[in-house]
């Protein structure tokens, strides 16, 4: 599997029992979309490495905690740290304003009057939520516009266009 092809998870955190299960701290809002795991790719010396999960439960804390096929007490020490994928066809749907960051790269983003302020390029993370780097061809570096509902009128997947709400005045001259 390619890592293109592939969406980061979440990692294990530590060992659980002695029977070499893992707790695996996933890096979501919805972790309950991944608690039937038939299959994880873990991250081993710079590869994604395929492991067929045998058991999964979820402990009183909400945390995943997976038995591997072939992983006893004595390999799964090794794993701990490691970083979890799966495919991205694996994604759960999403619906409404939601969407994942890599499904709108590129998108051209509209302003509440229908005007287009440009192109997804990218996104920053900042401390307190994420921002949209928009790209137009007048500017040299992209607009950055927070990524959160409140700016966000619609996600459209059929058009594959974002609208967004009218800005605070002075956002887009920043």
């Amino acid at each position: 599997m390619r890592w293109e092809d592939c969406f980061y998870l979440g990692h294990f955190s530590r060992l659980h029992g002695i029977r070499g299960e893992l707790i695996a701290a996933l890096d979501t809002d919805r972790p309950e979309a991944y608690h039937h795991l038939e299959s994880v790719l873990v991250e081993r010396h710079a590869e994604l490495v395929p492991f067929f999960v045998e058991a999964s439960t979820v402990n009183a804390r909400g945390q995943l905690i997976l038995q591997l096929e072939e992983v006893g007490p004595e390999a799964a020490p090794a794993l701990v740290g490691a970083s979890l994928y799966l495919p991205l066809s694996q994604l759960p749907p999403l619906s409404g304003k939601q969407f994942y960051f890599h499904e709108v790269m590129g998108w051209p983003v509209y302003r509440h009057d229908g005007a287009l302020l440009g192109h997804v390029q990218g996104f920053q993370e900042s401390g307190a939520q994420p921002l949209f780097q928009i790209a137009d061809d007048q500017r040299s570096t992209p607009m950055l516009i927070p990524a959160i509902d409140a700016f966000i009128s619609s996600v459209n997947r059929s058009e594959q266009a974002i609208y967004l709400q009218e800005l605070p005045e002075g956002l887009l001259e920043l």
